[in-house]
């Protein structure tokens, strides 16, 4: 029970996160993106197989009573360096305000305010953050690892534009790099990578493949990305790059290492330290988008990984989109690890724009099918009337923010745990009581046997018995 639990609560978490990206859609030079909306989970409890491990019927009662409703105000969303949130909602039973909060980034800083914690305002340093989720995972055996790549997405496009501004900088106007350079950068890039003060590149290994044994093997091979090269270019001739009918390709030697077009990226690397071959992009096609990655050793297919959206919008269809997004691993590296020959699952989804320009109203509805039913199991639905606000006030949100001493960062070490709980376990209770309230009994006894058994109870220090 304990693994289901955990995975639905991750999916649940996921599923109500999702919206987030939705909240904006602006690019750097227009104003603040506001949005007026409400969110409703949905959980389907004829979608789970009849198997006893969970008390689902209740779920559905609980879980379609809960909305979270309020305003937020993005710009330059999901950009580690400079993006900024400002969320006022509150957590609604039955449509009445239970518990209050306010959401504030400012770029790799979160900060959470609510009655809930005395009014208090909890600071999140978020290049602690993946560490910080590793956590559960290594101790508790809980998939907090894959949750934390939904919770702060930033950590890829940090990663990437890294790589991609010290790549760029090399080979941009460039017909070709010479051995030396090509060595060079590969080496600038590894050394980065395996010295990152905050372990960002080791942690997101470790998020996307620690449940297959695979994330030392390819962090390994990114930190030894020079040696790699003497793999595919042995003669040392060094990158050639070739320019041709909106098509770029780079050359290592004779051996493709990068292909791209405006709708497509492909890119194939030997890693030295594992000997493994991968190979992984995307191509778009009309309202198609494919995502890919394959691994191999010694000729022989490991992994592979693939996930397919389609429905997207297009500019001939700016105002509805409509599809499934379907995830796919499988391959001898999941069945060798895990109690599965593969994993698989389904969303759908419908997004709606009432006009191409703000103000406008939006929807989104996500649900997700169970692999085993292929039935909705869960979901969510958000509405939102979307406009244009000055960025003056976020200007000045941002210099009051510059100004004040920040409180402490969050943590979980046995000290700080204490004084949580001293300060904040009667202020939570008591926001709390309007919705235990409401909880069907089923629910309590799912979470108390989670609690128990999973052994956050004991990390936290608290004793039921």
């Amino acid at each position: 029970m304990k693994a289901t639990f955990s995975r639905i609560f991750c999916l649940l978490l996921m599923l109500t996160l999702l919206p987030l990206a939705a909240l904006g859609e602006g690019r750097e030079d227009e104003p603040v993106i506001r949005s007026e909306f409400t969110f409703q989970p949905r959980f389907y409890a004829s979608g789970f197989p009849d198997d006893g491990e969970m008390n689902y019927q209740d779920w559905e009662t609980f879980l379609n009573k809960l909305t979270i409703s309020g305003t937020s105000d993005v710009q330059r969303p999901l950009t580690p360096v400079d993006s900024y949130t400002l969320m006022e909602a509150a957590l609604c039973i039955n449509g009445k305000e239970a518990i209050p909060f306010r959401y504030e980034n400012y770029g790799y800083s979160r900060f959470v305010t609510s009655p809930a914690l005395g009014g208090d305002t909890v600071y999140f340093n978020m290049l602690n953050f993946d560490i910080f989720m590793l956590k559960p995972y290594i101790f508790l055996d809980l998939p907090t690892n894959l949750l934390s790549m939904l919770i702060y997405p930033e950590q890829f496009t940090d990663c990437y534009n890294r790589m991609a501004e010290l790549f760029t900088a090399q080979t941009e106007g460039q017909s070709f790099l010479s051995w030396d350079a090509v060595y060079d950068l590969a080496s600038t890039l590894s050394t980065k990578m395996a010295n990152d003060k905050y372990s960002r590149y080791e942690c997101l290994c470790s998020g996307l493949l620690s449940q297959i044994y695979g994330s030392d093997l390819v962090f390994g091979d990114l930190c030894s990305l020079a040696e790699s090269l003497e793999i595919m270019d042995p003669e040392q001739q060094g990158l050639t790059i070739l320019r041709e009918g909106g098509e770029t390709r780079y050359l290592l030697g004779e051996v493709p290492l990068i292909t791209c077009t405006e709708t497509s990226f492909s890119m194939t690397l030997t890693g030295a330290s594992s000997g493994y071959t991968y190979t992984g992009g995307y191509e778009r096609q009309g309202d198609t988008l494919r995502v890919f990655v394959s691994a191999e050793w010694d000729g022989e297919f490991r992994l592979g990984a693939e996930m397919t959206a389609s429905g997207l919008f297009t500019e001939e269809n700016n105002l509805q989109a409509a599809g499934d997004i379907v995830t796919r691993v499988w391959g001898p590296a999941i069945s060798e690890n895990l109690d599965t020959e593969e994993i698989n699952f389904t969303l759908q989804y419908e997004k709606t724009l009432s006009s191409s320009l703000y103000p406008r109203e939006e929807t989104l509805a996500v649900t997700l099918l169970h692999p085993e039913t292929g039935s909705p199991c869960l979901g969510f639905e958000y509405r939102a009337l979307v406009s244009e606000v000055s960025g003056e006030e976020v200007i000045n949100r941002i210099d009051d923010y510059k100004a004040q001493d920040l409180p402490e960062t969050f943590c979980m070490n046995n000290a700080s745990l204490e004084v949580y709980k001293e300060k904040y376990l009667k202020t939570l209770a008591l926001s709390l009581v309007p919705v235990v309230l409401e909880v069907p009994g089923g629910v309590i006894s799912d979470l108390v046997f989670f609690v128990t058994d999973s052994g956050i109870l004991s990390v936290l220090g608290i004793e039921l018995y």
